[in-house]
């Protein structure tokens, strides 16, 4: 029996350069080699590595096109085109065909590329009389959505070893899908939805297998990376995330002796960098530091490279940890603060205070990490006032700012807050798409504070401060006009700004004024602010202009 699992495209405005590398199909790949040995898995990757298209932005999205409608190159620019990165499905189905597989798997882990899963599917049941089965995040969220399509079979909700291998176990034996645990399939016309049973414990799970992947081809900063996973789900409750879908409600680990194990054998195989996956790293701080010890006295000094690009819970973070993360070889932390309003933390059921927040980031800079604070933007709930002292305070903090727009992810308890979701619901649940505002001026709001995050940012690089240092807003703007083309013509830019309170796009046809932009905003948060921190210590002055709140 040969089963072949994929990763298909996606389609949106930007796509992020790493993290690319479909573990989860791995995984999966490991378990079946493991329970039914004779049985042919190949993980085909049709995300990564072939290129991108230009493609017309979706109908669901047609309203941004007063947002993105100009092709701006500045340090400040927010998106332009939409893209299709990876295969075409067409080809992609030929690709799976030439295989001749007898079970074909494709990930859907997010609710806004379903339509680009379902594509997949569609092509390739034109071309071969094969069951499909889904599985991922937006499967688990809302697998009626994918079941209901007619190139789908099967959806696995949850954590999709142990329904997969059944699945294979029953069409080896010629049974029927109802005794496989998690599955949705359909009968007599109607969707059928199988209990959920236990996963398997994490240690009994496999080491991903890799070997269909070209370990060059996943790169960070031009060194091999691969993904880890070292514990699944989460403990917290956040109101935002949608993880328990997936994971359910406990939050489980595996021992750090096993997991630098796998370390050890991937650099055999040729990885230096690992990024971890976890959803809450550092929740049982003891099981962290023991791993991180290993790894600090396993490998040579800046042998291997870490990273948690899918953030770390600063809420478990304290002076040892971080300096056992920078000996292991971290350099750079991503955390996220969501919210300075202590009140809009605890109505999200986010267990954070922002007082820790503050020396953790005190620490990590002492300690010399890079640090990226996380900023969710337009909360229900929270108001302007609210966010942009939230971003003030970011800006004074030696840190960059990674603005996210709110939306209601699958999933997650918000979302179950709204009434009906849509598939043009799905589609809009990304960060670009600016969904949770309920008017154009709502809109704007958000436009606006996600390019003053670029404006902070850009700020924060000023080249040459150390801690103790202040400069003055010109002459900060001078240092950075002197860094290179895009940065002069951003210091530019922003002196323009200041004198006709309009911010422009840098395009060939020259500078084009930016209509949806709210100087009123900007002004706001800047006087919230009341001086900006660069990332290496010392600080910006404001603006002449701009008072302090």
């Amino acid at each position: 029996m040969r089963v072949v699992l994929l990763q298909p495209p996606i389609e949106d405005f930007y796509d992020t350069e790493v993290r690319h590398q479909p573990l989860g199909l791995c995984l999966l790949k490991a378990a079946v080699r493991k329970h039914l040995p004779g049985v042919d898995v190949k993980v085909i990757d049709f995300h990564h590595g072939h290129g991108r298209r230009t493609i017309p932005v979706p109908e669901e999205l047609s309203y941004l096109s007063d947002y993105y409608d100009s092709p701006d190159s500045s340090p400040f620019c927010s998106f332009h085109n939409y893209f299709r990165f990876g295969a075409d499905p067409k080809s992609a189905a030929g690709k799976v065909a030439d295989c001749k597989p007898d079970l074909v798997g494709i990930s859907c882990l997010f609710s806004p590329y379903f339509k680009e899963a379902l594509a997949c599917a569609c092509e390739i049941k034109s071309l071969l009389d094969v069951p499909v089965v889904m599985g991922g995040g937006h499967a688990s969220a809302c697998p009626e959505s994918l079941l209901a399509d007619p190139s789908v079979d099967y959806v696995i909700r949850g954590e999709g070893e142990r329904p997969l291998v059944e699945l294979v176990r029953a069409m080896k034996n010629g049974m029927g899908p109802e005794t496989v645990p998690n599955l949705g399939f359909k009968k007599d016309g109607a969707l059928k939805f199988n209990a959920k049973g236990d996963p398997y414990p994490l240690d009994e799970i496999p080491w991903a297998e890799l070997s269909d992947l070209k370990n060059e081809s996943y790169l960070y900063e031009k060194r091999p990376m691969c993904m880890v996973m070292t514990s699944r789900g989460c403990p917290n409750r956040c109101a935002f995330c949608s993880v328990h879908s997936v994971f359910g409600w406990k939050y489980r680990t595996r021992r750090p002796e096993d997991v630098f194990r796998e370390m050890r054998h991937r650099f055999d195989e040729g990885y230096r960098v690992f990024d971890f996956e976890d959803d809450n790293l550092a929740y049982k701080r003891d099981n962290f530091l023991k791993l991180l010890n290993m790894i600090g006295k396993g490998f040579a000094p800046v042998e291997v490279r870490l990273l948690a690009m899918n953030g770390i819970s600063y809420d478990t973070l304290d002076r040892e940890v971080l300096e056992a993360m920078w000996g292991a070889g971290f350099r750079s932390i991503n955390i996220s603060l969501v919210s300075g309003n202590q009140n809009i933390l605890s109505d999200l059921d986010r267990p954070h205070s922002t007082a820790r927040f503050s020396d953790v980031v005190s620490w990590a800079r002492y300690l010399g990490f890079m640090i990226t604070a996380y900023q969710i933007i337009g909360l229900p709930n929270e108001d302007l006032e609210s966010i942009c002292e939230t971003m003030g305070l970011l800006a004074r903090m030696p840190l960059l700012l990674g603005p996210s727009i709110y939306y209601p992810a699958p999933g997650s308890r918000l979302a179950s807050e709204v009434r009906g979701m849509t598939e043009a619901d799905f589609i809009r649940a990304r960060s670009t798409a600016m969904a949770g505002a309920e008017s154009r001026a709502e809109r704007d709001c958000l436009y606006t504070l996600f390019v003053t995050a670029r404006i902070i940012n850009f700020l924060k690089g000023t080249p040459g401060l150390v801690p103790g240092d202040r400069l003055g807003f010109d002459d900060a703007l001078g240092c950075l006009g002197r860094k290179g083309v895009r940065e002069e013509k951003g210091a530019e830019i922003l002196r323009i700004l200041l004198s006709e309170r309009r911010l422009h796009a840098a395009t060939r046809m020259g500078l084009i004024p930016l209509e949806r932009f709210n100087y009123s905003v900007f002004e706001k948060v800047m006087m919230k602010a009341g001086r900006i921190g660069a990332v290496t210590g010392g600080e910006i002055s404001l603006p002449d202009g701009l008072t302090v709140l």
